[in-house]
């Protein structure tokens, strides 16, 4: 695996392990648990409470999923939700 999802990797589990509820796949760790399940991105981030309120707008509060754009885009990639629980890091093209 390249080094800098490797790093995106750290960054996206060093955000998410202050949340309860949430799991972090490579893009073969999604395929292999979804079988057949509609994937995309080089990185899955899945959750459910606080987190996925956030995630979702259910709060004014924005910091958290600023904080999260900002290390997608440290990265070179930019998030698109999948289902109302998945998030997926897409490497940005130049």
């Amino acid at each position: 695996m390249p080094r800098v999802k490797n790093n995106l990797i750290d960054d996206v589990k060093t955000f998410a392990k202050k949340f309860i509820d949430t799991a972090i796949y490579t893009s073969f760790e999604w395929e292999a648990k979804e079988q057949g399940n509609y994937s995309f991105g080089d990185i899955i981030l899945v959750a459910e409470g606080e987190l996925n309120h956030v995630l979702n707008g259910y709060t004014t509060n924005k910091s958290q999923l600023n904080k999260l754009n900002s290390i997608a885009k440290k990265h070179g990639y930019y998030i698109e939700q999948g289902y109302s629980w998945s998030w997926h890091f897409v490497k940005l093209a130049f």
